[in-house]
């Protein structure tokens, strides 16, 4: 048997003294933290481990503090409530960012997502700036998700009313 930290064969990781020594230094560094009056990092929540309290599909009961714009591999999100999947195509950013933003806030809702969350997460969406979301976005795409053809026609249909409206007040 051989310490995986070390390489030593008179003990195990979990008794080695390099390991033991990093410990002692995280209670130092806590201590003088708190000391100083910052935060302490939770043990729990060091470096890579606060990547684990971020979620795309949130349960009904969690408490959403702010929604972010990422650009993924559609395999990386698959599981997450609003996605958008975007291929090569003639859609330019801004109108791109327009369209997904008015799906997500259009978009019908899990069984086991309550009311009231729903309508939280949809002020999160509203909130989250355009120019964020172009910028998160490659040039000249098309989006495919299901339910998209509605939101451009709802789009085109506003368009129309907008330019009637505009002719008659000329």
């Amino acid at each position: 048997k051989r310490c995986f930290v070390c390489g030593s064969l008179d003990h195990l990781s979990y008794k080695c003294p390099r390991n033991l020594s990093k410990s002692k230094e995280r209670q130092e560094v806590a201590q003088l933290l708190e000391e100083e009056g910052d935060e302490a990092v939770q043990p729990g929540l060091e470096a890579g481990a606060k990547l684990e309290v971020l979620t795309g599909k949130p349960f009904g009961d969690d408490e959403v503090l702010s929604a972010m714009v990422v650009c993924a591999p559609y395999s990386a999100v698959s599981s997450w409530h609003y996605k958008l999947k975007l291929v090569p195509g003639q859609m330019k950013k801004g109108r791109a960012a327009q369209q997904g933003l008015r799906l997500f806030l259009s978009d019908k809702p899990d069984a086991a997502s309550t009311p009231a969350c729903i309508a939280s997460w949809r002020a999160l969406i509203q909130e989250v700036p355009e120019a964020d979301v172009i910028t998160a976005l490659i040039g000249n795409v098309k989006l495919s998700t299901p339910g998209i053809q509605k939101v451009q026609q709802q789009l085109k249909k506003e368009k129309k009313k907008e330019a009637k409206q505009r002719s008659q007040d000329s």
